[in-house]
């Protein structure tokens, strides 16, 4: 713990929130929150100074507590519109989206048109899985202020959940026009790149990032995502590492330096960044998720599942993790466990098109007389996210389980017009054209798949055996 009576002002509540902020990107949570309770004695009813340390409850995986500290807030200062946010945010955390959306709009009756709680009521529909509404309310917000960038870039976060990604890109570029250096919507466009498959121009966009503000270490963990995309190890390591020096004990630069010694092969290292990950902040509820990733790699099923309980006990209705302990119960073969806990992921989220797709995954496993029911889960989640490559493969290999080619033909070639740069939707191509062979088509989609993965030696292979067919 550093010494405060060196860098604290106590008296000043603005500085004292930003050297809370420092404190804890460097991983001393004791010492920012010494730094609000010292403060706090000077302004005891100051509504920043309790905001913070219901961020920092909230951080420490105390809900209840966070939910006291900023409710003490509100009653200390009842217009701020900002701590009913905050508010709100808890609640979601918590699964209550009906409390959420009553603390909003109690905000919104103080004042109607502001853009954070409008875009808040926005995030609140689409979780319902009501886009219209989403869209709406993001449109609201934009109206409100339209020199407000991040409701540009909420609207692309909307487009991205529905796979749009032209509209996406129009939506952020906006938001650059406002804000042109901020990193945050740098990234974003990178990603957009990179689901493209335009790697060069994803780089561009990272490096924009980087060199917007080099302090930010999220830029530099963005550039170790698009290397990890492309299979370049060594450079997502140097990436991270940056990243590292600038935020030493954040969970997710460490799981990510996890996940990278796993890709290697070297799990001893990988458990040893996890673990420390899980000691940065053991409220962290991914940090455990990834633990169980790591032992679901070894085969040990056993400890997967109760690193997925620790998760759970801390956001119980995260829809991944939930869906996690569904593959677990049918890596086990309890199919009745692992439907039971798929339903569940789709309470929790109706909005998350993962879920049913994973609904589409067990009743595949469970035999081609079950195809129809996964046709369907599939067809759910294309409702929400109709241009997902994945989906639309799903939908092109359950086509070719029932015999029916025309129909497989068809969504893998959808799923290529979704996203050209999606080497895998060229792949099922493929295997489609073999299976009818159709040699020189089945070239043709091979060789695309390798202009975009030129490093993949099952493919290399792939493209040996077709030249051999065709002599």
């Amino acid at each position: 713990m550093q010494d405060l009576d060196l860098l604290a002002d106590p008296t000043n509540p603005g500085r004292t929130v930003r050297l809370s902020l420092d404190l804890q990107r460097q991983g001393d949570l004791d010492g920012a929150e010494q730094a609000i309770r010292w403060a706090l004695d000077f302004n005891p009813s100051n509504a920043l100074l309790l905001g913070r340390l219901g961020e920092l409850a909230a951080y420490k995986g105390n809900l209840d507590a966070a939910i006291d500290w900023v409710e003490r807030g509100l009653a200390a200062l009842p217009a701020t519109t900002g701590l009913r946010n905050q508010l709100a945010g808890l609640h979601l955390r918590r699964g209550e989206a009906a409390a959420a959306e009553a603390t909003v709009q109690e905000g919104l009756e103080i004042e109607p048109e502001h853009p954070a709680l409008l875009r808040r009521m926005s995030d609140i529909a689409a979780r319902r899985g009501d886009f219209a509404a989403a869209f709406d309310w993001a449109g609201r917000a934009v109206s409100a202020n339209p020199a407000d960038p991040h409701s540009y870039n909420h609207q692309a976060t909307l487009h991205l959940q529905r796979g749009a990604l032209a509209e996406a890109e129009a939506a952020v570029a906006r938001a650059l026009e406002i804000e042109p250096a901020n990193p945050g919507f740098l990234r974003r466009m990178s990603d957009i790149a990179a689901r493209r498959g335009d790697f060069a121009a994803a780089f561009d966009w990272a490096g924009r990032a980087v060199s917007a503000n080099p302090a930010d270490p999220h830029s530099y963990n963005h550039q170790a995502t698009l290397h990890l995309q492309r299979g370049a190890l060594a450079e997502a390591e140097a990436a991270v590492a940056r990243a590292l020096e600038i935020e030493p004990a954040n969970p997710g630069f460490l799981r990510r330096m996890s996940d990278i010694a796993a890709r290697r092969g070297d799990f001893a290292a990988a458990f040893d960044w996890a673990g420390r990950a899980v000691s940065a902040n053991p409220a962290d509820p991914h940090s455990y998720n990834h633990q169980a990733t790591l032992h679901l790699q070894h085969g040990n099923l056993t400890a997967a599942e109760v690193t997925v309980g620790k998760a759970l006990e801390l956001d119980p209705t995260n829809s991944g993790f939930l869906r996690r302990m569904s593959d677990i119960a049918a890596r086990r073969g309890d199919f009745e466990a692992a439907f039971d806990w798929a339903d569940r992921a789709i309470v929790a989220n109706p909005a998350d098109p993962h879920s049913y797709n994973h609904q589409a995954t067990l009743h595949l496993q469970r035999g081609a007389l079950a195809a129809a029911a996964a046709a369907a889960a599939v067809a759910r989640a294309l409702e929400i996210e109709p241009a997902n490559s994945g989906f639309l493969r799903r939908m092109s290999d359950i086509a070719t389980r029932r015999g029916d080619f025309e129909a497989a033909f068809n969504w893998a070639k959808r799923a290529v017009a979704a996203n050209s740069f999606d080497a895998h939707s060229h792949i099922q191509l493929a295997k489609l054209h073999l299976q009818k062979n159709d040699i020189n088509s089945a070239r043709e989609a091979t060789c695309a798949a390798l202009d975009l993965l030129p490093t993949n030696t099952e493919l290399v292979r792939q493209l040996s055996y077709i030249n051999a067919l065709k002599h």
